[in-house]
């Protein structure tokens, strides 16, 4: 069963604003609105219980077309597809999409990641080393908004880095600043179990500090498409 949550924000602290708005005039006008008026969000943030599998052909046109080139990428450095994923979300002009590949040394994992929302499309990967202590190790060229939970050990990289870049990027990281982490190699089945896990983790961090909050039926039946 998927749960949706709002976002809260006045709970957002204004270093992960500042991190959302560069620029300081957009910035400014939020720092000054967090303190006077309720921050809402018009976004439905689902909580997974499981991963919900597709097939590449069941991706709507747009995201197969911005996977296609960035996972061949992946795949003649000898990565191997583990499967296609989505987060569920009823709202029209939302969407996530995932392709998930494994090293070939079963050491890294990457989640090369589509995502609609209102304020564009966009295309970034996650490289995700998992520690045997679970310490999620993550060199990204995700745009870094939110802080990130308990355990996870960020590299930021820009964004547009080519697969075999941000992968000897993320090798550097395992042999520089996490060689102190024992890698965990991981089945595919492993590799499924960790992207529901980073995703939990993420919700529930959120959940526990207040940034997100239980969508209510009227938030859901306010937000939701009517015909999905």
């Amino acid at each position: 069963m998927t749960t949706y949550y709002l976002i809260d924000g006045q709970r957002i602290s204004l270093r992960e604003y500042r991190r959302m708005m560069p620029n300081v005039f957009a910035f400014l006008p939020i720092a000054v609105l967090k303190f006077l008026l309720p921050l809402g969000n018009n976004a439905l943030v689902p909580l997974i219980d499981r991963l919900h599998e597709l097939e590449w052909d069941e991706l709507p046109d747009e995201a197969s077309e911005a996977l296609a080139a960035p996972v061949a990428g992946w795949e003649r450095l000898g990565f191997r597809r583990v499967c296609v994923m989505r987060l569920p979300n009823p709202q029209k002009n939302r969407y996530l999409a995932a392709v998930l590949l494994l090293a070939p040394d079963r050491l890294s994992h990457a989640h090369v990641t589509y995502v609609r929302r209102p304020d564009g499309a966009f295309q970034w990967t996650p490289v995700y080393s998992l520690f045997r202590d679970g310490t999620l190790g993550m060199t990204t060229t995700q745009k870094h908004e939110l802080d990130d939970p308990p355990g996870v050990l960020r590299s930021q990289q820009p964004a547009g880095l080519a697969p075999d870049e941000l992968w000897q990027r993320h090798r550097d990281n395992l042999a520089g600043p996490w060689a102190e982490f024992e890698i965990e190699p991981l089945e595919p089945a492993g590799v499924r179990t960790t992207a529901l896990e980073v995703e939990r983790r993420e919700v529930e961090f959120h959940l526990a500090r207040g940034v997100l909050v239980p969508a209510s039926d009227a938030d859901y039946d306010r937000l939701a498409d009517p015909d999905d």
